[in-house]
């Protein structure tokens, strides 16, 4: 199976808003529980989680994750971060999934389950490579092409 890898790489954009969405409620729970009231200290510890965690986690995961389309299928990992292939005889469309706030995932659905289907990021930067590579495989009416393109990728 040769396989020609396309990357995925984050949006920053995104990035900085799930950041806000986890990093600006934990810093004023926090500066709320230790001062009584909303501090620099609060605002402080969001930068950092912000810059130390968020960012970092979510770049590394381009590189921990990728996902690549070849002549017999799409390669990728699982909700459970375990590497699965897929078919293209087997792939049946997509669903959209939110396993975390302002993150968005597409399913590939091949009828083994949640668990094992594969997830890719709806948050990329190069989304439409990766439905080229679809179309120029499969051609445009292959389920995982008419998914991709009803999710945004083909833009």
């Amino acid at each position: 199976m040769s396989y020609k890898s396309v990357s995925l790489h984050h949006k920053p954009g995104n990035i900085l808003v799930f950041a806000l969405v986890w990093g600006l409620p934990l810093s004023v729970v926090y500066s709320l529980l230790r001062y009584g009231d909303i501090r620099l200290a609060g605002l402080a510890l969001f930068v950092l989680v912000t810059v130390v965690a968020v960012w970092p986690a979510a770049f590394l995961t381009d590189m921990a994750f990728p996902s690549a389309v070849s002549e017999s299928g799409v390669r990728g990992y699982t909700f459970f971060s375990l590497p699965k292939s897929v078919a293209w005889d087997r792939i049946r469309g997509v669903k959209a999934l939110n396993l975390w706030p302002c993150l968005p995932y597409l399913a590939v659905l091949d009828g083994d389950g949640f668990s094992k289907r594969v997830i890719l990021p709806m948050y990329s930067t190069n989304q439409k490579a990766f439905y080229d590579r679809v179309v120029e495989l499969q051609g445009e009416e292959h389920p995982l092409a008419v998914g991709l393109r009803e999710h945004g990728f083909a833009a």
